[in-house]
């Protein structure tokens, strides 16, 4: 029996089966994933240097060129670049297309390991990043208000942050401009050379007394006691009082010798909007998650902290991503409905049948919405 013989002599069974395909295909519609670009890993990996203090020419020369030197080498390497700044250093490896990531990022890790013996001892620990489309931000808010812009950049990171990244999607929310709050310890130079002191004594004292140490546990017969030294610093105060030991064998106390305060670090970004002063802040989707879910979930939440917030305080849009992804979803959308009202039209016009563009308009849908269910299957992202 063919399959026009079986849908003339069992109806209802093959209406049973178009039923089955067009729900299943609409399941898997609503199941696809949506993202600006595909869920696909380049071979690129990004090693960031931080060295303090060096200049631009110092990082290229101590810790750019010996990295570029060494990647040149890799199995597999297509380019090499690099941008050194003040104090830090970004080396990019490129890989040929159809290198494993994974490969690329142990060879990588082991050639970084291999030269670190050479590099400056004061740089920072390297960090290895892979290439990622999930590394852009899907929505920038912008925060403002008539308040300090300190007071502002901790409301973000002690309210807002905590709760957006509660969202269901949500990897991490990044904080860019403001003033964070630091201790700032200004030294006397000639008081410190009169004692016979210099600044690496007080940055190792502050360094070695500024930790709680766990000593042990006392058992005893009804409970068990848990001790531990504290030795953090819980005032500018306790900075001031921090003993030093002169080289006459003097005690001599930070405050002594310079000054403690709890103030604002230097400014270094200056971010506006609209021509007045506000701190951004940028929302990561997690891998594989639906980027427009995520960013309506986002701008949910968002609604709801400011009605938590002070009056003043304002939350506005910058950049939404997912609104590009919006549009284009809606004109294929527009194109697919227009496209089969087309190919109905042009079959009846041509065939002058009625009957044979009904039987057009049924199994266009058919095809397509079942295709959803394929896609979703074979997990094409």
């Amino acid at each position: 029996m063919n399959i026009a013989g079986l849908a003339i002599k069992r109806p209802v069974l093959v209406v049973m089966m178009v039923l089955s395909i067009i729900t299943l295909g609409i399941i898997g519609y609503i199941n696809l994933p949506v993202d600006l670009m595909p869920n696909v890993e380049f071979p690129t990996l990004n090693v960031v240097v931080a060295y303090p203090g060096a200049s631009a020419e110092e990082m290229e020369t101590l810790i750019s060129k010996p990295m570029e030197d060494s990647f040149a080498t890799l199995e597999g390497i297509d380019t090499v670049s690099s941008i050194s700044r003040e104090g830090m250093v970004y080396v990019t490896a490129s890989f040929k297309l159809g290198v494993d990531v994974k490969y690329a990022e142990t060879k990588v890790r082991d050639k970084v390991a291999a030269l670190k013996p050479t590099l400056p001892k004061d740089i920072l620990e390297p960090v290895i990043q892979r290439f990622s489309f999930t590394d852009i931000p899907i929505v920038f808010f912008s925060v403002s208000g008539k308040r300090d812009q300190s007071y502002i950049r901790e409301l973000i990171e002690d309210t807002i942050k905590p709760q957006i990244e509660q969202v269901e999607g949500v990897a991490s929310v990044s904080i860019y401009g403001g003033r964070n709050k630091i201790v700032k310890v200004t030294v006397d130079k000639a008081l410190l050379q009169a004692k016979g002191l210099d600044i690496n004594t007080i940055t190792n004292a502050i360094t070695s007394r500024n930790l709680n140490y766990p000593v042990g546990s006392i058992d005893g017969q009804e409970k068990d006691i848990t001790l531990r030294i504290v030795g953090e610093f819980l005032s500018v105060d306790d900075i001031g009082n921090l003993p030093l030991t002169s080289s006459t064998g003097k005690i001599i106390r930070i405050k002594d010798i310079g000054k403690v305060e709890f103030t604002l670090e230097k400014e270094t970004t200056v971010l506006r909007v609209d021509k007045k002063p506000a701190i951004l802040f940028a929302v990561f989707k997690q891998s594989g998650t639906n980027s427009v879910k995520t960013a309506d979930k986002v701008n949910q939440r968002v609604a709801e902290l400011l009605k938590e917030l002070p009056t003043d305080i304002k939350i506005n849009t910058i950049i939404d991503t997912t609104g590009g992804i919006k549009r284009s979803i809606k004109g294929v959308q527009e194109n697919i409905l227009l496209g089969a009202f087309l190919a109905i039209l042009i079959v009846w016009l041509f065939l002058g049948n009625f009957r044979s563009a009904i039987i057009t308009a049924v199994a266009l849908p058919n095809s397509i919405i079942g295709a959803f269910f394929l896609i979703n299957y074979l997990n094409c992202k």
